[in-house]
């Protein structure tokens, strides 16, 4: 979901604006009621959706094991949701950087041509699990501690997509992965990084997450910024083994679920392990 530099292929540009403001008004409204099962039932809904499209880029063939695979994540969220507490939140973002930290390891690999001994489709079926589940765990607990809390991650994660797109898009001449996604540039990349913390940085006086520690700004932005991009980088080493280009096509100018959340998923945990051990909730 950042650092592209490809032209918008689905539909029109206005098609694609008019979908991203639907799409945004429909997180506002969803942030701001105040039923306590609006926002649980919306990120199950959402979870269900991009689990489906995660599975049929893993070899899940047909619409049973899809569908059976799409269960499967529905129950552990609910699951997650009704037993979490402090101590299993610490423990399952825990176990996301994990995974995140496997997954870069994959992407350098790969990037660096390596010849992997490992079925990466099976380890992906299992990741799918773990992580869809534990990002919308991760963005439940920060939404019963503050609403406001999610709506900067969004927009932080946001402003990284949108300026490393247009980074790349008018500056990108230097291939950042080249073998995984070679539409990403280190010009785009920069210009997110750069543009995206004058955002984080200008939100937290609005949002008073991090008050004036330096460092815990630094961290924060630091974490969320490598979450999202990897989990972009992650969700594109998928689709280019499975050889898609989009991972759907609900969402006209904008392609699937899985295209719009892939930042989030690793973000997500990376801003509440930031949250917990600048002792912002916890």
């Amino acid at each position: 979901m950042v650092i592209k530099t490809n032209p918008i292929t689905l539909s029109n540009p206005i098609q694609r604006i008019l979908t991203g403001i639907g799409l945004t008004l429909v997180i506002v409204f969803v942030l701001t009621r105040e039923n306590s099962l609006l926002f649980p039932m919306f990120l199950i809904s959402i979870a269900s959706l991009a689990s489906y499209e995660w599975s049929q880029t893993v070899g899940c063939e047909n619409f049973i094991s899809r569908l059976t695979y799409s269960l499967i994540t529905i129950f552990i969220t609910t699951s997650l949701f009704v037993l979490i507490n402090d101590l299993m939140a610490v423990l399952l973002s825990s176990l996301a950087l994990v995974y995140i930290s496997l997954c870069a390891l994959i992407l350098l690999l790969e990037e660096r041509g390596s010849q992997l001994n490992l079925n990466l489709q099976t380890l992906w079926q299992a990741g799918g699990l773990v992580i869809i589940p534990i990002c919308s765990v991760m963005l439940l607990t920060i939404f019963q501690i503050a609403p406001k809390y999610v709506a900067y991650l969004l927009i932080v994660v946001g402003s990284i997509d949108t300026f490393c797109y247009a980074g790349g898009k008018l500056l990108g001449k230097t291939q950042f992965v080249p073998i995984i996604s070679p539409n990403k540039t280190i010009e785009g990349l920069l210009v997110g990084f750069i543009v995206s913390f004058l955002v984080f940085y200008l939100l937290n006086f609005s949002f008073n997450v991090f008050v004036l520690d330096i460092f815990a700004i630094n961290g924060a932005y630091l974490l969320i910024f490598l979450g999202a991009v990897l989990g972009d980088l992650n969700v594109s080493i998928m689709k280019r083994k499975s050889g898609k280009k989009n991972t759907g096509r609900i969402f006209p100018g904008h392609g699937g679920i899985l295209d719009r959340i892939d930042s989030i998923l690793f973000a997500a945990p990376c801003f509440f392990i930031a949250l917990s051990s600048f002792r912002i909730i916890l």
